[in-house]
């Protein structure tokens, strides 16, 4: 399976970057994605399995999240604005392994917002969600749902890398609840600047931090949900921009759907049909474009 256009690839980077800051989608002339995504309550998250630095590696006391509240900057009126802030975030301990913040990046007025668990190796090293070999396959899927690439919004719930080191290979490892929650006010920090009709959901990692943790992405994907009534916490999604000075409104009803991630269709044993399902769920979501 690979890009027909050969811009983008899996897991979470763009191979080729052609504007420097990758603003918009999967548009004419850009040839990146962006992306990250992390959870978080206030008054910092424990570890209770001591795991240091996205490395894997226990260590013999508990760690603690402060989460990423306090990294967010409260004035901040614009997306560029919190993806320069998210580049300091230490709400979690993967920020000390992983190479950068990867945050999310595309059409601040997208149609579409997807959002996936988190950067892969190639994300983590270009800084950009979905340009590894995920991303490619995403890219694909998008094109084949009739989705516009150019209008759309890609992030993760988790914005650092967590790995495991085997060798001088890094070796994903899916987040704790702990990282969602803690990542999860950069999440909630940039649906206060999309205004999207139809968010995707890509994973159960996504799912958790969205729809909580009993949300299963087996049993309802290519299921069309209020939004926000469906998230664990609505209220943290009422208020949507309405202008470009940053004022706000709330938020109109929209919809949510949850589907596989990329990945997943990349490991199947038929990776074909896992395809089409994606596929399929992708369409749902682009006949729900009004």
């Amino acid at each position: 399976m690979h890009d027909r256009r050969g811009l983008v690839g899996v897991d979470g980077a763009v191979d080729v970057i052609d504007d420097g800051v990758a603003r918009g989608g999967w548009g004419v002339g850009v040839a990146a994605w962006r992306g990250g995504d992390c959870v978080g309550g206030v008054g910092g998250v424990g570890v209770g399995s001591g795991v240091e630095g996205g490395t894997g590696r226990k260590v013999g006391m508990v760690e603690i999240a402060p989460g990423a509240q306090q990294f967010i900057p409260p004035q901040a009126d614009t997306l560029d604005e919190l993806r320069a802030a998210a580049a300091g975030c230490q709400g979690c301990e993967l920020y000390r392994n992983a190479s950068q913040t990867v945050f999310g990046r595309g059409d601040a007025t997208a149609r579409v917002v997807f959002v996936g668990e988190q950067p892969g190796d190639m994300e983590d090293q270009k800084g950009l969600p979905f340009v590894g070999p995920a991303g490619r396959l995403l890219r694909r899927a998008v094109d084949d749902a009739k989705l516009d690439p150019g209008h759309i919004y890609l992030t993760n719930a988790v914005k650092h890398f967590r790995f495991e080191l085997r060798g001088k290979r890094r070796i994903h490892q899916t987040p704790d609840r702990v990282h969602i929650t803690a990542c999860r006010p950069w999440l909630v920090a940039e649906f206060t600047k999309l205004n999207p009709q139809v968010i995707v959901v890509l994973g159960a990692t996504a799912a958790k931090a969205l729809l909580g943790p009993s949300f299963r992405v087996t049993r309802q994907r290519g299921e069309l949900l209020p939004w926000p009534a469906a998230a664990e916490h609505p209220e943290d999604f009422q208020r949507v921009p309405v202008d470009s000075v940053g004022d706000t409104a709330d938020a109109p009803p929209t919809q949510l759907l949850a589907t596989i991630h990329p990945s997943a269709v990349l490991r199947a044993d038929d990776q074909d049909k896992a395809y089409e399902g994606l596929v399929a769920d992708l369409t749902v979501a682009a006949r729900a474009l009004t």
